[in-house]
């Protein structure tokens, strides 16, 4: 367990997970230096965590110019975090057994979650209990979440979307 304050590198912690480890993130906030992409590769045994500490408000700060987090990989979960601002709050690449729960995405330009790069394939991804709101602040669609391609250009399946609340999308357009 790799316990992070605001006062780390919570950006180098993350790109240096192994298989097995699991991140808590306190409280505070962790604007993104810019862009950020991350592969998360644990395991069926060993899956990654990356979640706020228990009864913590851990707020990851977006920018316009870019997606507050662009993750990819497998057997990973993100828990329990704040997501604030950015183009797409949380934007997949390709992953398989990844878990999107107990986030709570606002005040994006584009859309909250997006599962939508071409060429990339998501398998088996659980979208479960997030709350996402005031999505497309920045003129963008503005969708809750995004998943699949036009034209079958990236492929979900597998997966479980459930018990999410999704509302006031209507600043984007097509939110």
């Amino acid at each position: 367990t790799i316990d992070i304050t605001p006062q780390d590198d919570l950006w180098t912690t993350l790109k240096g997970l192994q298989p097995g480890d699991e991140v808590v993130v306190h409280a505070g906030d962790y604007p993104i230096p810019g862009f950020v992409d991350i592969v998360l590769m644990g395991s069926e045994a060993a899956p990654i965590v990356v979640r706020a500490a228990d009864g913590e408000v851990a707020r990851i700060q977006g920018i316009p110019e870019q997606n507050t987090l662009n993750v990819s990989g497998a057997w990973y979960t993100l828990r329990g975090l704040e997501i604030v601002g950015g183009s797409h709050g949380v934007r997949l690449g390709t992953s398989a057994h990844a878990v999107l729960e107990d986030l709570h995405i606002h005040g994006t330009a584009d859309v909250g979650i997006s599962c939508n790069r071409p060429d990339n394939m998501y398998e088996a991804i659980t979208i479960r209990h997030n709350h996402i709101h005031d999505t497309g602040m920045g003129g963008g669609p503005g969708e809750g979440m995004y998943l699949g391609c036009n034209d079958g250009a990236c492929k979900m399946w597998d997966s479980v979307i459930e018990y999410n609340w999704v509302h006031d999308t209507l600043n984007g357009e097509q939110g």
